[in-house]
């Protein structure tokens, strides 16, 4: 189950992206954290000097997109499902 977080500001923090919707939230000087084990949101957000941080599953996808476009094959998007 994924839960929100609404119109929070996090700042010079290390901060987990799965299982949590992040909604209208600042995220400032953070370490955005993402495996992509668990679903997870990020709407309307705002980012300053953040940097995201890949392991597990959503590495190996950063691994493959980057691979991709070395050799220049078009990455297609799936389109989303509705809830």
């Amino acid at each position: 189950m994924i839960r929100d977080i609404a119109e929070r500001t996090f700042t010079d923090q290390k901060v987990e992206l799965d299982g949590y919707n992040f909604i209208r939230c600042t995220f400032e000087n953070c370490d955005l954290l993402l495996t992509a084990e668990r679903e997870f949101a990020l709407n309307d957000c705002v980012f300053t000097n953040s940097r995201f941080r890949f392991g597990g599953p959503a590495m190996r996808t950063v691994a493959l997109v980057q691979a991709m476009r070395a050799q220049g094959i078009e990455i297609l998007r799936e389109p989303q499902r509705p809830n």
